[in-house]
Order: structure tokens, then C-alpha cells, then sequence
């Protein structure tokens, strides 16, 4: 019995290796069945040649076990279980979202999450395509930087410059990349700093708004003690 219930216990455990355990129970567990493994062989090796003291340590030895696990094991083996959690920090940014949304700032989201797929588009790249990225570095200026445009956001003059900068040299963006008049890091490094600007625009003004609303409340009660142990020690301010 002792034996079944360590190996129950260890499997249990690494079934449950998708769920992100900031608290570590998952090697609790795991320890826990081995050391019953271990003491249930040192145990049977001592009194096996004595079967009343066998028979009585037994029982004993069956009415932990059995405690052990509808007390403690189980429920914490029905809290975190290995299906997919309900509620993600794919959740959290879309509450983020939506609080951003009511706001009339989630144009600030929109350019980051641009800006970012950029730079891991054309960073990454082995062959520069210089047409694309003149494309795309384009949109992100006449949406998002350029004064009074279509989802205008607030960057400093200086880095509304340094975005600008890139697209007043020559004829035209593809054609001063392809010249090399325009540097793919230049595009780099102002669009990395527009990006880094708004992040921090909105971590240190709305971001703190939105731990204390509805939405953060709402989105924190779908996620599992380990993920909101980990969303609070990454999002303290």
C-alpha cells in the first residue's frame, strides 16, 4: 500500500508538469513520494520477519497514508491539475485590453505590440528585405508617431524625431536602404525607442490603474495560485 501510494504520488507530480508552480509543490510532491518509497522498504526490511508487529505497524502505517492523502494530497492534486488552467496571462493582456480600451489609450498597446513585431521580423532576419521593412516602418510613422495621425500616440519630441529621421533622407525609405544612405539599425534603434517609451508610459501611468480596477480583479480570480503568486512578484510597483 505504502509503495503504491509513493509511485501514485511521484506520477501525479510529473503529470502536473505544464502548470507553472511558483511555489514549487510539484517538487514537494515528488519528494514526498520518494521518501515514502524509501521508508516503506526500510520499514518492511525491519519487521517483515515479525508478523504481529508486521500486521499491527500495518495498520498503523495504511490509516496515515490514507489520511495523508484525502487530506492533503488529493485536494492539493485537484487544485493544481494538469488540464490547461481557464485563465492565462493571455487573459491578463487582453483585460489589459479592454481597460485600456475604456480609457481611449489603447493606441498605446497597438503601437508597442506593432513596433515589437517589427523588430522581431527584421532583426531576425539573415537577408534585410528592404522594401518590406520600409513598408512596414512607414505604417508605424503615418499611424501611430506622425502628428495627427489615425492612432497618434505621446512620444517625446526627440524620439519623434529620431522615428522621422530615416524617412526624410533621399528619395524615398527603400530606396535610401538599398543605397545604404538608411540603416536597418537606424530603423532599429528608433523604432526600439519609441517602443521602450510607450512601455514605459504605460506601466508607470495606466498599468497602475488597471491593478486596481475591475479587470484586474476579474482576471485575477480565473488564475491558479501559482500563476497569481508569479503575475504579483513580476507586475510589484
Amino acid at each position: 500500500m505504502g509503495t503504491l501510494y509513493g509511485i501514485g504520488i511521484i506520477v501525479l507530480a510529473f503529470k502536473m508538469r505544464p502548470i507553472n508552480d511558483g511555489l514549487y509543490l510539484k517538487q514537494e510532491m515528488k519528494a514526498l513520494g520518494y521518501i515514502t518509497l524509501v521508508s516503506v522498504s526500510i520499514w518492511g526490511m525491519l519487521n517483515i520477519f515479525t508478523v504481529e508487529r508486521f500486521i499491527g505497524n500495518a495498520v498503523i502505517t495504511v490509516a496515515a497514508l490514507l489520511a495523508h492523502f484525502f487530506v492533503i494530497s488529493l485536494p492539493l492534486f485537484k487544485t493544481y491539475s494538469w488540464e490547461k488552467p481557464t485563465s492565462s496571462f493571455d487573459d491578463g493582456y487582453d483585460a489589459f485590453r479592454d481597460f485600456l480600451i475604456q480609457e481611449f489609450s489603447s493606441e498605446n498597446l497597438d503601437f508597442f505590440e506593432n513596433a515589437e513585431i517589427f523588430l522581431a521580423d527584421y532583426q531576425a532576419e539573415e537577408d534585410f528585405d528592404a522594401r518590406e521593412a520600409a513598408k512596414d516602418y512607414k505604417g508605424l510613422y503615418e499611424t501611430f508617431v506622425k502628428p495627427y495621425s489615425v492612432s497618434w500616440v505621446n512620444l517625446p519630441g526627440t524620439v519623434v524625431e529620431d522615428f522621422q529621421a530615416p524617412l526624410s533622407k533621399g528619395k524615398d525609405l527603400e530606396s535610401s536602404l538599398k543605397s545604404g544612405i538608411v540603416t536597418a539599425e537606424e530603423l532599429f534603434r528608433a523604432a526600439k525607442a519609441a517602443s521602450n517609451n510607450i512601455f514605459g508610459l504605460m506601466y508607470t501611468d495606466a498599468f497602475r490603474r488597471f491593478m486596481k480596477s475591475k479587470e484586474y480583479a476579474a482576471f485575477a480570480q480565473g488564475v491558479n495560485g501559482a500563476e497569481f503568486a508569479a503575475l504579483q512578484a513580476n507586475t510589484q510597483v
